[in-house]
């Protein structure tokens, strides 16, 4: 993008064009910045559930090997349950989208939030769903920015609420789309694993509930693990300022004026002196009706014409 501006001073038009480009910036980066600090809000809330729940279940392990007298897990039950790791994995995964889906829908559902950025980059692996969360964002900005200049009543504030109210019903059916999908396949990811489950039913009964309980310890430590790594990402994203606009040359004016143009000016004052003059020769002799020989009657008379009477004008009064 080039900008230019005209203007009698060449310092005011240079502070103005670097004003305008800072100040594109400076907006740039707090938009940024924004989004930055309300996935901030968002993780930090995700994760203060998360340490309750993981300090729940620490408890309930804990208890457990302390009523049943166990000290470690005994090799023949590591043996029976290792084909059905990679189950477990898989389950991890998707009940991990699957929370940090339902964590969105909640948020959306939550009437207090209705004005306020959706958080986005949280996980939720489904580009469909990302990307009209970022859609509605760039649109609520630019709702925010006009309501600074303006007010509620404006036309264009009011089709860009309907617009958001819009959206925000979208995202809200592609969520749901997304945790149903998520518990079809969960829900045959659990069928496969009862099915290899069944092969060790000779696990003694403790052991299995210990195995129970810390599979629930470890899916919640592979989430709170994840939101950490997310929420060192968008610190970093946060700390970077640098602005979307590109400065290649910074604005500065020449020293030659652009207007008015020296040339110009010179060739029509050239002109016009030329037109002046040539004009008012023309209308003197479009004027002058004065008879000065028989060339200027030939044209006019159509009778034959004789000869030409000598006329003197001499000095005295009445003497011709």
């Amino acid at each position: 993008v080039n900008l230019s501006i005209k203007d009698e001073s060449i310092q005011r038009a240079e502070d103005l064009l670097n004003t305008i480009i800072a100040i594109y910036n400076e907006e740039a980066i707090n938009d940024k910045n924004l989004m930055a600090v309300n996935t901030e809000n968002f993780i930090n809330d995700r994760l203060i559930i998360i340490e309750r729940e993981l300090g729940y279940v620490d408890q309930r392990i804990q208890s457990y090997k302390t009523t049943h007298q166990l000290t470690d897990i005994r090799s023949d039950a590591q043996l029976a349950i290792q084909e059905s790791s990679e189950s477990d994995k898989e389950v991890i995964k998707l009940q991990n989208q699957r929370s940090m889906a339902t964590y969105i829908r909640n948020y959306l559902s939550d009437a207090s939030t209705g004005t306020e950025l959706i958080p986005a980059n949280t996980g939720v692996n489904d580009m469909n769903v990302e990307g009209q969360i970022l859609d509605y964002n760039e649109t609520l900005l630019k709702r925010n920015r006009l309501i600074e200049n303006s007010s509620e009543r404006n036309p264009v504030v009011q089709d860009l609420n309907n617009n958001l109210t819009a959206m925000r019903q979208n995202i809200m059916r592609a969520v749901d789309n997304l945790i149903v999908n998520l518990d079809i396949q969960l829900r045959s990811v659990n069928a496969r694993t009862e099915r290899t489950r069944a092969r060790i039913s000779a696990v003694p009964k403790q052991q299995t509930e210990v195995t129970s309980i810390s599979r629930e310890q470890k899916i919640k430590e592979e989430l709170y693990l994840y939101l950490l790594n997310k929420r060192e990402e968008n610190a970093i994203n946060k700390a970077i300022t640098e602005s979307t606009a590109r400065i290649i040359d910074a604005a500065t004016g020449s020293i030659d004026p652009v207007a008015p143009r020296k040339m110009i000016i010179l060739i029509a004052a050239l002109l016009i002196g030329l037109a002046i003059p040539t004009a008012i020769l023309y209308i003197v002799i479009l004027s002058d009706i004065t008879v000065r020989g028989q060339k200027d009657l030939r044209g006019i008379l159509s009778i034959p014409f004789l000869g030409e009477v000598p006329f003197k004008k001499t000095k005295g009064k009445g003497k011709n």
